[in-house]
């Protein structure tokens, strides 16, 4: 390689790469040294930040920083340190260095052709393959793709010029050297059959002509267009005129625009159709009408949802489109990661992107990773990544902008969690937006819009139903319906496109064909003047029956849509039928990039005819590419191709999409297509992994389940469905898991899966402790222990699980046995450490022991200081129910989100759905009530997902609570009644006690006496010793409110006295009713001594203010209860009975009105006893 005079650095990056400096030779040792230095040659100074997110995208930033670090030491240690500039912010090159790719590029430039082919070796560093590093190879693919195709165009300008020289076997040659790179490619192929011809070489042509025809029907299912087969025959007769040539000239000079599209149809061209919105005034005003909802419009295919959604979304400005696609369904949140990518395009919505918090970006990272921020910490798991994806689309859309979900029906479950998160956060009333950061969005004007489209038939059944479900229950949700137009509405269409007179009789007649589907009106119009049944003048449409008809039931209209579509299609160009083949299977949007290689044309041929199919309405522009005008034109078109020419395409595309690195899921589904089980498995499985990378546990599943379609090998298939295992727990579906595992355990009855039967063991072990079959637990986690084969870590884990099974048979000696021999076990990891300390904290807490719990606790959390583990977020919330116990609610609280958090990192819902339950009832003991009822929605939505009839339960039980102390008295005793009945189906004995003893409560306070004493005696005669704490509590509230204060008193002191009431809870409201009965039997000294006592809620402090505003007359008293109420913490009916206390001879207006809207709440039978408990002077004691 020659010195460059001008410049002692020469760098040589096309073909095999070689570096001189000073005319000598420099070694690039190791290829992140080649990549920076060809990273730099071409791009210039760049920033430190930049290289080391670019070359180590997959290391934390601080190793990132240190491994480039490390590299440009290295790189100032050879010749050509000298001349690279490295500061603390920066990398520069020093001087200037020939490159050869600017010199390949400057020829181009000039119009240097040979020079410019002397420059051009090979691809960019093509002699040099590096591994796959992320957005550098993104980078390098892009800049080599780019120089390939100047080269391209050059070699073919060259051969031209060549021709045109009379160098006929050059050109030859140079359309050869192009053939190198892609075979498939007819253009330079017909050229090279046209060249033998004209050398004489008729053999050689007809060969080649042979080999193609075969090459393009195994690998396109397609024959030659006719172009290409009038240059075989005239090669194969012999040497024709040089006006014979029908070389397409080069891409930088276009055909005229006259020969751009081949004419596809023998009559002029039909009006272009484009209809304004007809018939769809009411569902515009519904749309308007939705501000704080989701607003889905629901229909059948071809009733104009997505332009009626598009149009009403752009009267807020720019919308930003999710667009699900029926052949993506299975990568998790592509229509997420397509819509960021697109909506970038506009440069007011990126730089509100850029203007984001680094954290979001960095969450947002996850899925795009060229969105990232350098350097950005990733957050806590999957509830983070979800509000960073919620905060990208905010942003993107902008104030009082418009985001558009199409096509729900198609979505995958990641997407429509999305899509739940993001209406709840910025639905104007849902709880906790102001502290979730997202209040400036929720509470404003400035929140964007949401709307969605979905087709009514294909809903059922589908992820997105259960989504709908889930944001209709919170009342989040409106559903617009279309209907097909009127013939009213038709006539009106006519009109407007005809732009002539009213059209009674065609309308009529369009209408009944039709149905009023706005779709098959327009592509039966298109077909009617495609047909020359209809034409265009100045006046406006004309048929040959206007005159004689009487109904037009003389004029021939298709049977259905596919057929107008296709007989609208059958004259276009052989080209722009090959492209619709391709596209119908592609599906989606694509791209020039996507189709041209499928269909065998060069690149300026194919734009030419798509934007000819875009003139047409056939396809339409679709930012950055195109797509079907409609999907049904897609569907009309896909029908029409052979099973086998569908199978090549697939092969086709799945080659290109790997090629272009696409998304694995969408590489599977093509190789699938293709018939091409076996290749298409290690696809899925990498979907799977990269699925479960982004929580999306049910697309990883089904991903899964198809690798597993394809027969593999009994090791595989073991492995495969050990995680399927894994993440239905995750899931929570005990039913598949089950069945998962039964399938299991037949490969583990074969050779190559024997080694596997102690971890299956384990496995049911675990599911038959989720599911409260004990016995069966025990004996599956022996079956481990006697298993010599079982690993250590397998051994601990089965000795945990072991002495938590033992725990719940009550042998507290058996569980902490085994839970020791666990932690004696050498070479076990932490995690199962902690675990046995985890289960000895349930342990002591079992029998009461707040110490030793403690001290176990605290000494599992050691030892995973920070790692967001199962365990882990098990061990937080035993922590918080210490916490509580020892009197520390609000301590209790945090450490129970933040054992949340942990499980929505794992998307484990086995975790979330208990975790969920506590953090509710927390809430509701501290009176934060609209926290409480927040948690609630999370939790229903998770439990009716899955099916889980008992979590639905406890959810019920909670949602009982929270209406009770929100004042909704009778949807809280409806509530409570759906909750005993089903933890009476499911035999849940500690729940019928305490759901039965919410409901007693409730009567009580709602002076339904004699309902609450037939309760009163059902859980005395069933439950009596269940829950001793909370039966005497309530059994003295009711003996209060019937006038039996000494009864009470007896009732409460003995529960004291037997150590009943030792839990927080039972304690502090035993001590309130001990305060209000001492004080009704005249012991005011012995009330004002348990009412003074700390109180550890509003709702309790509410209650003990009102025993000391009846026991003594103090004015901090009032001003303390005056300032209680105006906080807004107390529920209603502690609210009125402290305003009851505060007024006790005539309640203030403000207490009768709350009165009168409690009430009100109660079915009409019930109010009339609620209002004589409380509206006596005083209220109730």
């Amino acid at each position: 390689m020659a010195s460059s005079l001008a410049s002692p650095v020469s760098l040589r990056l096309l073909g095999s790469p070689a570096l001189e400096v000073e005319g000598r030779a420099v070694p690039l040792r190791t290829r992140k040294s080649l990549g920076l230095v060809a990273y730099l040659a071409l791009e210039g100074a760049s920033g430190r930040e930049t290289l080391a997110g670019l070359l180590w995208p997959n290391l934390a930033p601080d190793s990132a920083r240190h491994n480039l670090r490390q590299e440009l030491y290295r790189l100032t240690r050879t010749a050509l340190g000298p001349h690279v500039e490295v500061s603390a912010r920066q990398v520069t090159p020093a001087g200037a260095w020939a490159v050869d790719v600017a010199a390949f590029e400057r020829a181009v430039a000039d119009g240097d052709v040979a020079g410019a082919l002397t420059h051009y070796r090979g691809p960019l560093l093509g002699g040099a393959p590096l591994e796959d590093a992320g957005p550098f190879g993104e980078w390098l693919e892009a800049r080599r793709t780019r120089l390939h195709e100047r080269w391209q165009e050059a070699v073919q300008r060259h051969a031209g010029a060549l021709e045109g020289a009379g160098k006929l076997r050059a050109a030859l040659d140079a359309h050869l050297t192009l053939l190198a790179s892609d075979g498939l490619q007819e253009l330079h192929q017909r050229e090279a059959i046209r060249l033998h011809g004209l050398l004489g070489e008729r053999e050689r042509a007809a060969a080649r002509y042979a080999a193609f025809c075969t090459l393009l029907a195994n690998e396109l299912g397609l024959e030659p267009l006719p172009e290409t087969q009038r240059v075989a025959e005239q090669a194969r007769r012999g040497p024709g005129p040089a006006s014979t040539r029908t070389a397409s000239p080069a891409p930088s000079a276009p055909p005229a625009p006259e020969a751009q599209l081949t004419a596809p149809f023998s009559s002029p061209h039909p009006p272009t159709l484009h209809p304004p919105l007809v018939g769809r005034t009411n569902a515009w005003t519904e749309l308007e009408h939705a501000e704080g909802q989701l607003a889905v419009l629901l229909g059948e295919p071809g009733l104009g949802k997505s332009r009626l959604a598009l149009a009403f979304a752009a009267s807020f400005g720019p919308p930003v489109v999710l667009r699900a696609q029926e052949v993506a369904r299975g990568t998790p949140l592509y229509p997420v990661a397509d819509a960021l990518r697109a909506g970038l395009g506009d440069p007011r919505a990126r730089a509100r992107f850029e203007a984001l918090d680094p954290v979001w970006r960095a969450e947002v990272s996850r899925l795009v990773p060229e969105l990232g921020t350098p350097g950005g910490p990733l957050g806590e798991g999957r509830a983070r990544f979800l509000e960073g994806l919620v905060h990208a689309l905010l942003a993107l859309a902008g104030p009082g902008g418009c985001i558009v979900f199409e096509d729900l029906h198609w979505m995958d479950a990641s997407t429509l969690e999305l899509l739940a998160h993001l209406t709840r956060r910025l639905h104007p009333g849902e709880p906790g937006a102001q502290e979730r950061g997202l209040g400036e969005w929720g509470r404003s004007a400035a929140a964007p819009r949401l709307l969605a489209t979905a087709r009514s038939h294909e809903l059922p059944g589908s992820p997105a139903e259960t989504a709908l479900a889930g944001l209709r229950r919170g009342g989040l949700l409106r559903s617009v319906p279309l209907t097909p137009l009127s013939e009213e509405e038709v006539r009106g269409m006519v009109r407007t496109l005809s732009g002539g007179e009213d059209a009674v009789l065609f309308a009529r007649r369009l209408h009944r064909a039709t149905g009023g589907n706005p779709l098959f009106v327009l592509e039966t119009l298109r077909f009617l003047f495609e047909t020359g049944e209809l034409h265009a003048d100045a006046s406006g449409w004309r048929s040959p029956y206007d005159e004689a008809t009487e109904d037009y039931s003389e004029l021939p209209l298709p049977p259905e849509v596919r057929e107008a579509v296709l007989r609208r299609l059958q004259d276009l160009s052989p080209a722009a039928q090959r492209l619709l083949d391709a596209a119908s299977v592609l599906e989606g949007q694509f791209s020039l990039d996507d189709l041209a290689p499928a269909a065998a044309l060069p690149e300026w041929e194919a734009l030419d005819e798509l934007e000819g199919l875009t003139r047409l309405s056939v396809l339409e522009v679709r930012d950055p590419g195109f797509a079907f005008a409609h999907d049904l034109v897609r569907r009309a078109v896909a029908s029409r191709l052979s099973p086998e020419r569908r199978r090549l395409l697939h092969r086709r595309f799945a080659g290109v999409l790997e090629a272009q690195g696409a998304a694995p899921g969408r590489i599977a589904t093509h190789l699938d297509g293709a018939g091409l089980g076996a290749q298409a498995a290690p696809w899925h499985v990498r979907a799977a992994e990269e699925a479960a990378r982004v929580f999306a546990f049910r697309e990883a599943l089904a991903h899964l389940e198809a690798a597993l379609a394809s027969g593999p090998p009994p090791g595989d298939a073991l492995t495969w469905r050990l995680r399927r295992a894994d993440l239905l727990r995750h899931l929570d579906d005990r039913t598949a898991r089950t069945a998962e595992l039964h399938l299991i355990d037949a490969l583990v009855a074969t050779p190559e899966g024997a080694a596997h039967a102690p971890e299956v063991h384990l496995r049911w072990a675990i599911l038959h402790d989720d599911e409260g079959r004990y016995e069966e637990a025990r004996t599956a986690a022996e079956c481990v222990l006697a298993s010599q084969a079982a690993p250590p870590e397998t051994r601990a884990w089965a000795q945990t699980t072991l002495g938590m099974v033992l725990q719940r048979l009550g042998d507290p000696e058996g569980a902490e046995r085994h839970l020791r021999s666990a932690l004696a076990l050498e070479g076990v990891s932490a995690e199962r450490r902690a675990a046995a300390h985890n289960n000895l904290t349930y342990s002591a807490l079992g029998r009461g022991d707040l110490a030793v719990a403690r001290s176990h606790n605290a000494a599992g959390l050691a030892l995973l200081p920070s790692s967001p583990t199962r365990t882990r977020a098990v061990m937080l919330n035993a922590g918080a129910r210490i916490t509580v116990l020892s009197g520390d609610l609000a301590g209790g609280t945090a450490r129970l989100r933040e054992a949340l958090e942990v499980a929505r990192h794992l998307g484990d819902v086995v975790l979330q759905k208990p975790f969920l339950t506590n953090l509710v009832q927390l809430y509701t003991q501290a009176g934060q009530l609209d926290d409480a009822l927040s948690a609630l929605h999370e939790g229903l939505d998770l439990v009716q997902a899955t099916g889980d009839r008992r979590g639905e339960g406890d959810f019920g039980h909670r949602l009982a609570e929270v209406q009770l102390l929100r004042g909704r008295l009778g949807a809280a005793a409806r509530a409570y009644e759906a909750a005993i009945t089903q933890a009476d189906a499911a035999g849940q004995r500690d729940q019928q006690a305490v759901r039965r003893l919410g409901l007693l409560r409730l009567r009580t306070l709602t002076g339904d006496l004699a309902a609450a004493r037939e309760l009163l005696a059902e859980v005395q005669g069933r439950f009596a010793e269940d829950l001793p704490g909370l039966l005497a509590v309530e059994e003295a509230r009711l003996y209060g409110r019937t006038g039996q204060p000494d009864q009470a008193l007896r009732t409460l002191l003995a529960a004291r006295e037997a150590g009943h009431l030792n839990q927080p809870l039972h304690r502090d409201l035993a001590r309130a009713l001990l305060a209000g009965v001492q004080l009704a039997l005249g012991a005011r000294a012995a009330a004002l001594e348990e009412a003074l006592q700390d109180a550890a809620s509003p709702a309790l402090q509410a209650s003990l203010l009102a025993v000391r505003l009846r026991a003594r007359e103090v004015p901090e008293d009032a001003k303390t209860a005056r300032d209680l109420l105006a906080s807004g913490r107390l529920p209603p009916l502690d609210a009125l009975a402290l305003r009851h206390a505060l007024s006790p001879a005539l309640p203030d207006p403000e207490a009768r009105a709350l009165l009168t809207r409690l009430a009100a709440t109660l079915p009409t039978e019930a109010q009339a006893a609620f209002l004589a408990l409380w509206a006596a002077p005083g209220g109730p004691t």
